[in-house]
């Protein structure tokens, strides 16, 4: 990337790079035919950047597989059904912004859920249609929960119009099995609802052979021909995974199903805003097109990326072990994501305390958390969660040996003062 921003430098510095970088970065000149990154773009985004997205969506489907082409013999993925955005919530938003037209249009979401979707569809008008997630089986998504959810709306006079899936989660961190997968598109299917797969955490796995993530597209195209007319629009972005690059703003959405006249009003809304900035574009291509063995730098590559999500393994095992011990705290193991979402029983005073502060239990928790400890965790009630219980959402992305020290010291001992304080 910073090749491509100054190219004149590439002479100069050729032999402080590895000789495959080079050569991609004069790939990428070549073919970005612009004065330079500081071009507008098409709305959609760079054709080849496009091209790399599509190829890499499909090898990892693994959608050329005679076994998936003879299910479904449109099983591939085309540039031209692929959007480049700042980052993933834009292209979202957009998708909301065609399926919402007043407060009789619905959208389902989980809860807990990432609020990008109950604000948006706030913002927009619409109503939300909230399912919830069985936190006492790790999280997982009953399909009655979801049958529910969808007659009460109906009952309403709502007009169920899409139905919104997080997975790996945020905030929850489960990761779905293929079954419960099919079961949603079936669901889709039955009820002709869009659905809004958000995948976000597809590299942040953590027990990859019980529980692998498997994408909604290859699920689809496995069920067969039946379900090629599901409606499913699929996103990913570069915040996450092991690249973790939130500040560049780069992301993608692919339509799956969806007909060519919402297509081309999709268009129009990327047009609104003229294009993707330049460089998360690029950035998005590399996420896609990684080095490859036999290229200089991907022994480098390998080697980060394996200690960066080993790590997060790591990491995530320990503070699962230090949240169980504390009084009154229960925590699933997180599945994938790079978030733990544990349940905390609040002591019946501070549940009075927060009542006179006119806040929510879980949000007393982390404001004194916060202010007497220097860590900042989200209350549950900005995720939306079961009326009567309480959480809180924490990462485990700081280095091991500063998460040790924040949980065995400063959260350990606030968890017993505030406990005490309040019993």
């Amino acid at each position: 990337m910073s090749l491509m921003e100054l190219p004149s430098m590439i002479p100069i510095v050729k032999n402080e790079f590895p000789a495959d970088v080079i050569e991609r970065a004069k790939h990428y000149i070549n073919l970005l035919e612009l004065p330079g990154t500081g071009a507008y773009t098409r709305s959609q985004g760079l054709c080849f950047v496009l091209e790399d997205v599509a190829r890499f969506i499909t090898a990892r489907d693994n959608l050329c597989d005679p076994s998936v082409r003879s299910r479904d013999p449109h099983a591939y993925s085309l540039p031209d059904n692929i959007f480049l955005g700042d980052g993933s919530s834009c292209l979202i938003r957009r998708v909301l912004q065609l399926l919402i037209n007043g407060p009789s249009s619905g959208i389902m979401i989980p809860v807990p859920q990432y609020p990008l979707y109950s604000a948006t569809i706030s913002l927009l008008g619409g109503s939300q249609i909230p399912y919830y997630l069985d936190e006492s089986n790790n999280w997982s998504l009953d399909m009655n929960e979801l049958e529910k959810a969808y007659f009460d709306a109906s009952a309403n006079d709502v007009s169920v119009k899409g139905l919104v899936v997080i997975n790996p989660g945020n905030p929850t961190g489960q990761v779905l099995t293929q079954t419960n997968m099919e079961n949603i598109i079936q669901f889709c299917k039955l009820k002709d609802l869009v659905l809004i797969a958000d995948e976000v955490y597809q590299e942040n796995i953590y027990d990859p052979v019980r529980k692998p993530f498997i994408s909604f597209k290859k699920v689809k195209h496995l069920m067969g021909t039946p379900y090629q007319d599901v409606k499913l629009f699929s996103s990913n972005s570069a915040s996450k995974g092991f690249v973790g690059e939130c500040g560049r703003r780069a992301g993608y959405i692919e339509m799956d199903g969806i007909p060519d006249i919402a297509r081309q009003e999709y268009i129009k809304l990327c047009s609104i805003e003229l294009c993707p900035n330049t460089m998360g574009q690029i950035l998005v291509g590399l996420m896609a097109r990684p080095p490859v063995e036999g290229e200089e730098s991907f022994k480098q590559y390998e080697r980060e990326r394996d200690e960066i999500l080993n790590s997060l393994s790591v990491r995530a095992n320990i503070i699962i072990s230090r949240l169980r011990s504390l009084e009154g705290v229960t925590c699933t193991k997180p599945e994938g994501a790079m978030y733990v979402f544990p349940s905390l029983t609040i002591p019946a005073r501070a549940i009075q305390k927060a009542e006179e502060c006119n806040i929510p239990p879980d949000t007393l928790y982390c404001q004194e958390l916060l202010e007497q400890t220097g860590i900042c965790a989200v209350p549950g009630s900005g995720f939306k969660q079961v009326p009567g219980t309480h959480h809180l959402r924490m990462t485990f992305l700081p280095p091991k040996e500063k998460m040790l020290y924040i949980l065995d010291n400063l959260l350990t001992q606030f968890h017993r003062r505030f406990m005490e304080k309040y019993s």
